[in-house]
């Protein structure tokens, strides 16, 4: 039996074998970094398409350039260099490309800045309020509304909406604490409603506690309120900005409701067990280094988990409240059921997306609401 060559090997290979395992390398890639960019498999599927399309053609090209200017050398010789230029590109997609685009696409949050009008406090049971404007350290503002408590003497809840909404998200929550007699400060989050002020993707975070802070020190000198009885209400991305405050602040309220944490604190990196979780971190890290490159703004480090947050908060009652059809939000909050028990509390409303809650079942959740900040806020 003669031995086969490895030349007659390769040179016996299909011609299109390369573009196509050259396709299926660059359509993960590209499916994988734009689920990383927007969280949405849909656009990780186009995205995967167009890294299928983008591989196949780039590698006819690169396997005609090489017959081309390699045509006196041996096959062997062309694999090999249509081997490193794979590698070659694997590393600088991971390395460079892929955080290079999402850095391009990404550092900069998108404006959620837009007029408010038409709806006040009035229209939520108020009979006054104050408009408030807060000017924070570096310049921007902080824009909101403050209703004094009735006959809640000295007890306020600070209200923070979702992503893309304004102070005008947190209506029905309002509603419910105005006619209990409670005081009540709505804002519009940084770069949301009124508010401006710039952040960056990895800041923000610690901007948002930043200025809910500032909100805090605005309420504690209002003569009516009792700096001991000052509760928060977070939906979503305000349950977020909640949760990213100092141990110190938080462990300062008195009462915490956050309703829609849907998935893991922004970057926070969990530990490494799974080749998903190392890609994950390696990208991560990545990412910050570029950044630190590119722009000229604070790159704070990765935050804690959520787990490691819940398990600092001593002091106040917190409720959790978590969609039941939401399959991540469901899965995050699961985690979080071995620290309830004390001052914690969990609400899974299985017939709620998320923060439908108030939809599904607004008399359930009300009266859940006003029984919490009750006992919370009992003198």
């Amino acid at each position: 039996m003669t031995a086969t060559s490895p030349g007659k090997i390769i040179h016996s290979l299909p011609p299109l074998l390369f573009p196509l395992l050259h396709a299926f390398i660059c359509m993960p890639l590209l499916g994988w970094i734009a689920g990383f960019f927007y969280l949405d498999n849909s656009k990780a599927f186009l995205w995967g398409a167009i890294g299928f399309a983008w591989g196949l053609v780039s590698a006819i090209a690169i396997q005609w350039w090489l017959r081309k200017f390699l045509s006196r050398h041996s096959k062997f010789i062309r694999f090999t260099s249509l081997s490193c230029i794979v590698l070659f590109e694997i590393a600088l997609s991971i390395f460079f490309i892929g955080p290079s685009i999402w850095l391009f696409i990404n550092f900069t949050p998108r404006d959620n800045q837009h007029s408010i009008c038409c709806e006040t406090p009035l229209d939520y049971g108020a009979t006054r309020y104050n408009n408030i404007r807060i000017t924070t350290g570096d310049g921007a503002t902080i824009a909101g509304w403050y209703v004094a408590p009735t006959t809640q003497a000295g007890k306020v809840i600070i209200l923070i909406h979702g992503y893309g909404y304004d102070r005008r998200g947190t209506d029905f929550q309002t509603r419910l604490l105005l006619a209990a007699g409670y005081g009540v400060l709505l804002y519009d989050l940084r770069n949301h409603g009124e508010s401006s002020g710039k952040i960056n993707v990895f800041n923000r975070m610690e901007i948002y506690q930043s200025d809910l802070s500032q909100v805090v020190n605005y309420l504690k000198q209002k003569p009516e309120v009792n700096p001991g009885k000052i509760a928060v209400v977070g939906i979503s991305l305000g349950a977020f900005t909640t949760l990213n405050s100092s141990t110190e602040t938080l462990n300062d309220f008195a009462a915490l409701w956050l309703d829609g944490l849907r998935f893991e604190n922004f970057f926070a990196q969990e530990p490494v067990h799974t080749l998903k979780g190392f890609t994950d971190a390696l990208i991560d890290r990545q990412v910050r280094r570029l950044a630190g490159i590119f722009y000229q703004q604070p790159i704070t480090p990765a935050p804690p988990l959520f787990t490691q947050i819940i398990a600092q908060i001593k002091r106040p009652p917190l409720m959790l409240v978590a969609s039941g059809l939401d399959e991540g939000e469901r899965q995050l909050n699961e985690k979080f059921i071995p620290l309830m028990g004390g001052n914690k509390s969990i609400w899974f409303i299985d017939n709620a997306w998320h923060i439908g809650g108030r939809f599904e079942v607004p008399q359930e959740y009300g009266d859940k609401m006003l029984d919490f900040f009750a006992r919370a806020l009992a003198d």
